[in-house]
């Protein structure tokens, strides 16, 4: 057996904690960052596959649409699931966007999101690129780093922020967690062309600033 193949038996860290958030009726939110590639989405599906393996591909939501969708679905039939991934999450809750209603909307729906969901989590390149109302609530953020000694592991390392009395924020080690970085083969070839919808849409969202920008300047 491969190290690989010993690392996709293991339970993931973060699994084990929103199996504890889900049972004792908890919400958290956690926001995993790294650079492009490293594996950040990869660690997510692990996690999820493994709290709700027969519904993991429809926890992951990208567009705003379907984020409302989603938990809307979800409250209309009664239902509370261990976890949704939204994808590359600072694309929408960008940090220059705090003005933006949905945004500011979306934070809100974050403080009772509890009653449909045990764990939302969030994806980004940085969390510089998440706005701050995000960054500041009591999230559970996750940088996810390569593994020193084997090119196919990344390590995601859990870290959770407490506001002390003196307003001081103690920043405290949860979890370290080597994993395989790259998806088995029939979760890539499902989520490869859902990545290029995002891509798709991110072309289109600057085609159409600059065709106003045409217009404000004709």
């Amino acid at each position: 057996m491969t190290r690989i193949d010993q690392l996709r038996g293991q339970e993931r860290q973060l699994t084990k904690l929103i199996r504890k958030w889900h049972k004792e009726g908890e919400f958290r939110l956690v926001l995993i960052y790294g650079t492009g590639g490293i594996g950040k989405t990869s660690y997510a599906m692990q996690c999820v596959k493994q709290v709700d393996p027969d519904n993991y591909r429809q926890r992951f939501i990208f567009p705003p649409r379907q984020f409302v969708d989603t938990v809307s679905w979800l409250k209309s039939n009664r239902l509370r699931i261990p976890a949704l991934v939204w994808d590359d999450m600072g694309f929408w809750m960008y940090t220059l966007d705090y003005n933006d209603p949905f945004v500011k909307s979306a934070v809100k729906f974050f403080n009772v999101a509890r009653t449909v969901v045990s764990c939302i989590i969030g994806t980004t390149t940085s969390m510089k690129m998440l706005t701050s109302s995000v960054r500041n609530m009591d999230a559970l953020t996750v940088k996810v780093v390569a593994a020193r000694d084997n090119p196919y592991t990344s390590l995601a390392k859990g870290y959770r922020t407490s506001l002390q009395p003196n307003l001081m924020r103690l920043v405290k080690t949860v979890f370290e967690d080597e994993y395989p970085r790259y998806m088995e083969e029939d979760d890539y070839l499902w989520y490869k062309p859902v990545r290029d919808s995002y891509v798709n849409e991110a072309i289109r969202l600057m085609q159409e600033s600059l065709d106003k920008r045409s217009e404000i300047s004709s």
